[in-house]
């Protein structure tokens, strides 16, 4: 893409999603102009940035969109190397990828579900929140965990930032 001269993050400051991508480009080092997003009256640079689903947050890089933050997370990634994201080791990339994934799938949704629904439902949503908890820490724990400070050692990896970013949503 060449050397880069406007970066700016459409977002929300409520968003976890949004949350993520923030600090990827803070432990990226990266220089960014903040837009914050009415979601009740959404901006036209917004809509025409993301026409598909014209939601936050949404990177544009030279005014160049990118959009849904899994996406976003893996772009700044790849545009911006140090510090790696991801391991070396495609074995290793796949499982960290998988278990981000798994966060999306699973954990996300189901603190959505926890927040909006009635006392005895939940209940179910709770456990069902514990069960993917778990499932992901024994999976962190088999295929990633190498000590240090981090899942993957002493630097942060993708599921790092992921899981950082949600970290308020899960209390």
């Amino acid at each position: 893409m060449g050397e880069v001269k406007e970066v700016k993050l459409y977002g929300f400051v409520f968003s976890g999603y949004c949350t993520m991508v923030h600090h990827a480009l803070k432990l990226k080092g990266v220089a960014y102009e903040y837009v914050e997003e009415d979601l009740q009256n959404k901006s036209q640079a917004l809509l025409k940035l993301n026409p598909v689903h014209k939601k936050v947050p949404v990177l544009a890089v030279d005014g160049k969109p990118v959009a849904e933050s899994l996406v976003i997370l893996e772009f700044i990634d790849e545009m911006w190397k140090d510090p790696p994201f991801l391991p070396e080791d495609p074995y290793k990339r796949s499982k960290v990828r998988f278990w981000a994934d798994f966060v999306y799938q699973k954990l996300v949704p189901g603190t959505y579900a926890i927040q909006n629904t009635k006392e005895r439902s939940n209940r179910r949503q709770s456990r069902d929140f514990i069960e993917n908890l778990s499932t992901l820490e024994d999976g962190i724990q088999r295929d990633l965990f190498s000590g240090g400070p981090f899942i993957n050692g002493v630097m942060p990896s993708l599921l790092d930032v992921i899981l950082g970013s949600c970290r308020d949503g899960f209390n």
